[in-house]
C-alpha cells in the first residue's frame, strides 16, 4: 500500500476501491485529520500561542531569575522543542498509520484467500448436491420399477388369457411387451398376418421359423393344410403349445428346437448380444421377469455350455412348403441357408427379418441375403419398416417365369 496516496486521496492501489471496502473507508476516517494539512495547523496554532504569550508579558515571568537568556531566544528554543516534539508523534503517527495500512493489505489478501475458498467450497456443495440428486433420481426410478414389477407380477407365472383381434386364446404374461399389446387389444405385426393371408394354400405346408407364443402360427393354421413351428426357449415353447391346445389346432406339429444352417449346439447368447436386460436363474431366462421374451438372441455354443438344439429346415425334407417365416433374432440368413433345398424345391413366398447388429453377430450382412435371393432367382421387397436401415421385415417370391 502507498502511504502517500492515502494521505492524498484516502485509498490505496489495491483493485479493491474504499467504495466496496467498509473496513477501511472507517479507517481512514479515524486517522485522516492527520494528514490533511494536520502539521501545518500544529505550528500555526503554536506560534499563535507563542505570540500571545508574549504579547500579554507572560513569557518574562515564565523565565526564571538566574536565566541569562533572553525571551527572545527563549520563544525560539521553546518553539523549536514544540516543533521537534509535534515531528515525533506526527513520525509515530506515520508508523501507526502504516502498520494499520499494512494490516488493510494482510485482511485484503486474507479475504481474497477466504473467498477463493469460499467459491471452491460452493462449487464442491454443488457438484456433491448435483450427485445426490442424481442418486436420489436413480434410486427413485428404481423404486418405481419395483413397484411395477410387484404390480406386474401376483404369481411367478405372471400368465393370462387374452383374446386377440383375430379372436384366438392367447396365454400371455402381463409384463411381457408383445403380452400387454394383446391384452390391450392391439394386433402384433398385422403386415405379417396380411402376408400370410394372401399366400394361403389349403393344400400347403407352412414354416414358422421362431414362432414365440404362436400369434402368427395361429393364422397359419387357418391358412395351410398344416404347420411346422420351431421354437427354442423352452419356456416359451410350453406356452406356444398351451395356446395351441386353447385352440384346438391339431393340424400345428411343434419343434423345441432352433433352426440353423446345420445341425449343431447353440446356446443363450451373453448379456451384451442381447437387446434387451436377460434375468437369468439356475441358468435360464426369468420369462416372469422377462420384459420382451421375443427378443432374445441365440448363437452356436461351445462344449460344456448351456445348449438347444438347432437343424437345418432341409434336414426334414418336407414338401409343398408354400410359405416360410422366419424371425430368429439376427440369424435369418443362416436359417435360408439351411432351407435352401427346400426353397428351390418348393419355391415358397418367404417371409423374413432383418436386425442389422444383431445379423453383425452371427456374420451376416444385408448383401448376403440379396446374394441368396439372387442366385435362387427371387425378388426381395420391404414388407414393413420397423426402424429404418435398422431394422426390417422383408418379403421374397419367386420371380415370374421362374
Amino acid at each position: 500500500m502507498d502511504l502517500g496516496n492515502l494521505a492524498q486521496y484516502g485509498r490505496s492501489r489495491s483493485t479493491t476501491g474504499w467504495a466496496t471496502n467498509p473496513l477501511r473507508r472507517v479507517v481512514w476516517w479515524l486517522i485522516a485529520p492527520y494528514f490533511r494539512g494536520a502539521a501545518t495547523r500544529i505550528d500555526a496554532a503554536i506560534n499563535a500561542k507563542f505570540d500571545a504569550l508574549v504579547a500579554a508579558n507572560a513569557l518574562d515571568a515564565s523565565v526564571g531569575a538566574g536565566s541569562s537568556a533572553s525571551a527572545a531566544e527563549f520563544g525560539k528554543t521553546w518553539q523549536e522543542r514544540l516543533s521537534a516534539t509535534v515531528a515525533s508523534q506526527m513520525g509515530g503517527l506515520r508508523k501507526d498509520s502504516y502498520a494499520i495500512a499494512q494490516r488493510l493489505a494482510g485482511i485484503e489478501e486474507e479475504r481474497g484467500t477466504l473467498t477463493e475458498r469460499m467459491s471452491s467450497l460452493m462449487r464442491e456443495f454443488y457438484s456433491t448436491t448435483d450427485g445426490f440428486d442424481r442418486r436420489h433420481g436413480q434410486l427413485e426410478q428404481a423404486i418405481r420399477d419395483v413397484q411395477a414389477q410387484v404390480a406386474s407380477h401376483p404369481d411367478d407365472k405372471g400368465l393370462v388369457v387374452a383374446k386377440s383381434p383375430s379372436g384366438d386364446r392367447l396365454l400371455v404374461r402381463q409384463h411381457d411387451h408383445i403380452g400387454r399389446r394383446i391384452i390391450d387389444g392391439e394386433e402384433w405385426e398385422p403386415h405379417v398376418r396380411k402376408a400370410i393371408e394372401a399366400a394361403a394354400d389349403p393344400d400347403g405346408i407352412a414354416v414358422d421359423a421362431g414362432a414365440y407364443i404362436g400369434i402368427h402360427t395361429m393364422t397359419m393354421s387357418r391358412c395351410f393344410s398344416a404347420v411346422h413351428a420351431f421354437e427354442p426357449q423352452k419356456g416359451i415353447f410350453q406356452v406356444l403349445c398351451g395356446n395351441l391346445a386353447l385352440n384346438e389346432r391339431l393340424n400345428v406339429t411343434t419343434h423345441n428346437v432352433a433352426l440353423y444352417d446345420r445341425s449343431s449346439a447353440m446356446r443363450l447368447a451373453p448379456q451384451d448380444h442381447q437387446e434387451v436386460e436377460v434375468p437369468i436363474r439356475d441358468g435360464q431366462p426369468r420369462y416372469e421377469r422377462l420384459k420382451n421374451a421375443a427378443a432374445l438372441s441365440f448363437e452356436i455354443a461351445a462344449s460344456g455350455e448351456e445348449q438347444i438344439d438347432a437343424i437345418a429346415l432341409d434336414a426334414l425334407e418336407l414338401d409343398n412348403v408354400r410359405m416360410i417365416k422366419i424371425d430368429t433374432q439376427g440369424s435369418d440368413f443362416h436359417v435360408l441357408k439351411g432351407a435352401k433345398q427346400t426353397i428351390l424345391r418348393c419355391r415358397p413366398i418367404v417371409i423374413f427379418e432383418w436386425e442389422q447388429e444383431l445379423a453383425a453377430l452371427h456374420n451376416s450382412t444385408m448383401k448376403d441375403l440379396h446374394e441368396f435371393f439372387d442366385n435362387i432367382d427371387y425378388e426381395v421387397e420391404i414388407l414393413h419398416e420397423t426402424t429404418p436401415k435398422r431394422q426390417l421385415d422383408y418379403i421374397a417370391k419367386p420371380r415370374l417365369g421362374a
